[in-house]
């Protein structure tokens, strides 16, 4: 009810308050807390977005902080979908380096969920500042729904 409560006489500012108050995203995301499915799936398809989008901005390898077993280069090297080779790398095989750079995407993507201070590929500055700030924004809300639902089906 507090939803669909408004003091607007105007239609559209009345469907507006309606439909884009927090306590409508609350209903969007996980039905009032009734539903752990509905978190769950929106957390899995913000993390994928989030992949996809991070070599758009630029994925910047560090290798002061890479892992042991990697063979990525020292220098610096901005991955792209424009170019997911590393320097050096033969170009026949672009097709499996920009799986593999998805691949980075997704991990970086999920290092960044799990409020990894300094994962090794870091989104290019500025817009991929921007881009990990929502993420974390957005992920931990989902996983705050999410295991506040789950609790929520067990407390029953």
């Amino acid at each position: 009810m507090k939803r669909l409560a408004s003091r607007r006489k105007n239609r559209v500012l009345r469907w507006l308050v309606q439909h884009l108050r927090l306590v409508a995203w609350y209903k969007y995301a996980s039905q009032y807390g009734e539903s752990y499915v509905r978190p769950a799936i929106w957390l899995g398809v913000t993390l994928l977005l989030f992949a996809l989008l991070y070599p758009a901005v630029g994925l910047r390898y560090d290798s002061t902080k890479g892992r042991a077993g990697t063979t990525a280069p020292s220098v610096p090297v901005n991955l792209t979908y424009a170019s997911p080779l590393f320097l050096g790398q033969p170009a026949p095989n672009r097709h499996k380096a920009q799986w593999r750079l998805f691949g980075i995407s997704c991990l970086t993507a999920l290092e960044i969920a799990a409020f990894q201070k300094e994962p090794a590929y870091q989104p290019v500055y500025p817009w991929g500042r921007l881009l990990t700030l929502i993420e974390m924004l957005l992920t931990s809300t989902l996983a705050a729904l999410f295991f506040l639902a789950v609790r929520r089906q067990f407390r029953r």
